[in-house]
């Protein structure tokens, strides 16, 4: 009886064993695919800010742009102004 009993509990030691074993396992490949799925992200993440930093220089050219044709802009309405008041200062004359 001691001997079934003995048996028994080495029996469900190794089943507890095998069942902790493959679910180890399991979680193992689980823990694998969401490292390289983590990995495939970062890479994204990675991508995505080298395109917004191009991006950002980009728009600080063209904005450094947009500066200088407004002020070239502002110098033409000046001597548009200057022309038109010589223009009517020589009709008067």
């Amino acid at each position: 009886m001691i001997g079934y009993i003995i048996i028994g509990i080495a029996v469900g030691g190794i089943i507890g064993y095998l069942l902790a074993e493959s679910k180890s396992k399991i979680l193992t490949g689980k823990h694998s695919a969401l490292i390289g799925q983590l990995q495939q992200k970062e890479n994204e993440i990675s991508l995505t800010n080298n395109k917004l930093l191009e991006a950002n220089a980009e728009l600080r050219e063209l904005s450094s742009k947009l500066a200088e044709t407004e002020m070239a802009r502002k110098k033409d309405l000046e001597k548009i102004g200057d022309q038109l008041t010589l223009l009517a200062s020589a009709k008067e004359q």
